[in-house]
């Protein structure tokens, strides 16, 4: 794009399930806010490669209805660790602007452990 002289982002459809891109270790978030890395945190790009392998046992309303009813009591040591992490590794205008995509993508291992639960105990037979 910049051989081009395209200098601003370039908007596109991605999946509603799709939370990291796995080739450059970079979090999605929503229109509007910018991007981050999220290359040191390996446990959120597994989370990523867990949350695509679920896609095959369930369905994707299955696991974005998972992911958002997560439960709160979750340990609180691990995604503070990562969002430490995830501070320290980007830079300060992108962290101050998006502190409620940090978090999402802090609690995001999480999440999708509990959205596995969710979905492999409404897949599998009774």
């Amino acid at each position: 794009m910049a051989a081009r002289r395209i200098r601003q982002p370039v908007p596109v459809h991605l999946p509603a399930h799709r939370q990291v891109c796995l080739r450059h270790g970079i979090w999605l978030p929503g229109p509007g806010a910018q991007q981050f890395s999220v290359s040191g945190c390996p446990d959120i790009l597994a989370a990523e490669h867990q949350a695509r392998r679920l896609l095959r046992r369930c369905t994707v309303e299955q696991l974005i209805y998972g992911t958002v009813q997560a439960p709160a009591e979750q340990a609180e040591r691990a995604w503070k660790r990562r969002m430490a992490a995830l501070i320290e590794s980007n830079p300060r205008p992108v962290t101050e602007s998006g502190p409620q995509a940090l978090f999402l993508a802090a609690a995001y291992p999480e999440a999708i452990a509990a959205a596995a639960e969710t979905c492999t105990g409404r897949t599998s037979p009774p």
